[in-house]
């Protein structure tokens, strides 16, 4: 039990910049927390499967897709055009 206090005790802080969030398909929209987290830009973005099967091999490759490109822009965005 004492590994789960701090867990429960945790509150989350508003946060600057982009938030991108992978929603899995088959679930509920979890995005309303999140928005009030977001001082910044959050995209959500969809992903086959659900909370547990996403991870799950025949899903974590669009998982993964999307990292890169999430990923990817961001390297893209950090890039100084005068270097």
């Amino acid at each position: 039990m004492a590994n789960l206090r701090p867990f429960w005790d945790y509150r989350a802080a508003p946060q600057a910049g982009r938030i991108t969030l992978l929603r899995a398909s088959e679930e509920y929209d979890p995005s309303g927390p999140w928005r009030d987290l977001a001082l910044g830009e959050l995209e959500v973005r969809g992903v086959g499967g659900n909370h547990y099967t996403m991870m799950r091999p025949f899903q974590v490759g669009e998982v993964a897709a999307v990292l890169g490109e999430v990923f990817g822009q961001d390297a893209e965005d950090d890039e100084d055009p005068h270097a």
